[in-house]
């Protein structure tokens, strides 16, 4: 599938990280599935994947933790 973002490159299945914040807090999230463009390295994530990475964001959130950072495979513990 070609890139929505550079329109040159090409989607290819890779791995993808993703900082998120939220009133002060910051998560990063490694090692996550994902369709990787081959020119820009823009990502485009599986609504399977999109919706573990929703449900953990709200969790970490919830928590104290001012930051952190966790692995997609120790979401996937937590999820299952």
């Amino acid at each position: 599938m070609e890139c929505i973002i550079c329109q040159i490159g090409n989607y290819k299945e890779g791995r993808a990280n993703l900082p998120l914040s939220k009133d002060g807090k910051v998560v990063l999230i490694t090692n996550i599935p994902a369709m990787v463009c081959d020119n820009c390295e823009d990502f485009i994530f599986s609504p399977e994947v999109s919706s573990v990475l929703f449900e953990a964001a709200k969790e970490i959130f919830n928590r104290g933790d001012q930051s952190t950072t966790i692995s997609y495979e120790e979401l996937e513990k937590v999820a299952a």
